[in-house]
């Protein structure tokens, strides 16, 4: 007798597939291990999407700059009309309405956690009110299985 497993994210086509040809549904499914090295590189990456997120919300036309401080450096996005015109990263935690953790922000990055959760579960990360709404467009939260201890 074969058993067919299923052990990865049960939102991928393929997996979906193996579970409608009778496999089972291991819990919990594997998780992928993420590190970010170069956090300025991943915002450059990240600015298409970015842009996206603004344009179909009510962002679409957002001209400020937004600090996101992650204690020992922030990346800085500086943002005009809806799009992104500059990114850059400084040397110092510059104060910012948006305080992140660099230990679970792959979490928000990769849509694993929204940023209401993370902000229960982490005492560090401190968004104000002003920018929530916002941080939950940039980053919502998504089907994603990541592990980020590492």
């Amino acid at each position: 007798m074969t058993t067919l497993s299923a052990n990865i994210s049960y939102a991928e086509p393929f997996t979906e597939h193996l579970v409608s040809l009778g496999a089972t549904k291991r819990l919990p499914t594997y998780a992928w291990q993420v590190r970010i090295t170069g956090y300025l590189k991943i915002f450059q990456k990240l600015k298409p999407l970015f842009e996206c997120r603004l344009a179909n919300s009510m962002y679409r036309t957002l001209t400020e700059t937004l600090d996101f401080n992650f204690r020992r450096f922030t990346i800085r996005l500086n943002l005009q009309g809806g799009k992104v015109v500059d990114i850059q990263r400084l040397g110092t935690g510059e104060r910012s309405p948006i305080g992140l953790n660099l230990v679970v922000f792959v979490q928000l990055l990769m849509g694993y956690k929204s940023r209401e959760e993370l902000e229960l579960a982490v005492p560090d990360m401190r968004i104000a009110v002003s920018h929530k709404h916002l941080v939950d467009v940039l980053f919502p939260k998504l089907p994603s299985y990541i592990y980020s201890a590492y």
